[in-house]
């Protein structure tokens, strides 16, 4: 998972928008009409990984009947999780968990697109998040016509369109997805002050382990994907690092695989999360440290400076219905 700039204000005009805008009536289904304007939100330039990519798993999908639209709050029906994800997260956390047990749905915004996320069948359908949609225990839910982008509900998911959230998970050599935070307990206190402890390494932790379990992002398909873009890039990184420490070499080529390499920790990449973990985590060979190091520190700044540079110039903008 990694921040997706959603709703961007370059696409406000995009046809299939200005279609779903024109309809009178909503019926169920009718999402579907918006799958290519959902789909360019994490696509920078044009003609690049043209496929589908789920918002949450990072997973591409060339299959259409396995591709939704989720509600990330969803429709009929917002249950807390259920004991069998309880006794999971309780075993991975180590403490007791705690949350709010009403099940009240958000039918006000099954038609309103900013509630909508691209995903695949794997973390979304039964047994994974589905109706699913936790918050914080002595939290109160949103209720009509009260609306999550102008005030703030305690839900317990990560979300792939905030920026806290989305920087909140880190993927490790062999594919793993973790918590970017330290693993910290939370006491019954923390739990009932969440509002003063929800940006805090405990709620962090939580809601990352929580993420991982109710989407599914630890299922072997999944690691073993982020497992090869991770080496993939890793291999990037030092094929480049050689050509970089060589005068002879033309820029023009060196900056060929600097292009490639950006374009792998985009929001468009599959796997751009484990892209940028192994970007951050590169060790240097030893024997050419003090030769690669400098080298390695200015390719990395100069990354993740573009990488900035293009996140910020696709702007968002909330109140645009």
């Amino acid at each position: 998972m990694v921040f997706i700039n959603f709703p961007r204000i370059d696409l406000d005009t995009h046809a299939d928008l200005a279609t779903w805008r024109t309809k009178a009536n909503f019926t169920e289904g009718d999402w579907k009409i918006l799958k290519e304007f959902l789909t360019e939100q994490c696509r920078f330039f044009p003609g690049i990984h043209a496929i589908h990519k789920c918002w949450y798993t990072e997973l591409p999908q060339g299959d259409n009947y396995a591709l939704d639209v989720e509600h990330f709050r969803p429709k009929r029906s917002a249950r807390p999780l259920d004991a069998k994800q309880v006794n999971r997260i309780e075993k991975e956390v180590g403490y007791k968990f705690y949350q709010n047990l009403t099940s009240t749905p958000y039918p006000w915004l099954e038609f309103d697109y900013r509630n909508y996320r691209i995903t695949t069948a794997l973390p979304n359908r039964g047994g994974a998040k589905h109706d699913f949609f936790p918050v914080a225990h002595n939290s109160s839910r949103l209720s009509t016509p009260q609306e999550p982008w102008t005030i703030r509900e305690y839900n317990l998911l990560l979300d792939p369109v905030d920026r806290h959230d989305s920087d909140l998970l880190v993927v490790l050599p062999n594919g793993t997805i973790l918590p970017r935070s330290p693993k910290t307990s939370l006491s019954r206190l923390e739990f009932d002050n969440y509002a003063a402890n929800w940006q805090l390494d405990g709620f962090n932790y939580l809601r990352a382990i929580l993420t991982i379990i109710v989407y599914r992002l630890d299922d072997r398909i999944l690691v073993n994907g982020r497992k090869e873009v991770f080496s993939d890039t890793t291999e990037s990184i030092t094929l480049l690092l050689e050509l970089l420490s060589v005068p002879q070499v033309s820029s023009a080529i060196t900056n060929a695989y600097i292009e490639q390499l950006i374009r792998k920790v985009l929001p468009s990449a599959p796997f751009a999360l484990a892209a940028r973990s192994a970007l951050a985590s590169y060790v240097v060979p030893q024997a050419k440290e003090a030769v690669l190091k400098p080298i390695y520190q200015v390719l990395s700044s100069t990354i993740n400076t573009r990488l900035q540079q293009e996140m910020v110039s696709k702007v968002i903008d909330w109140t645009r219905s």
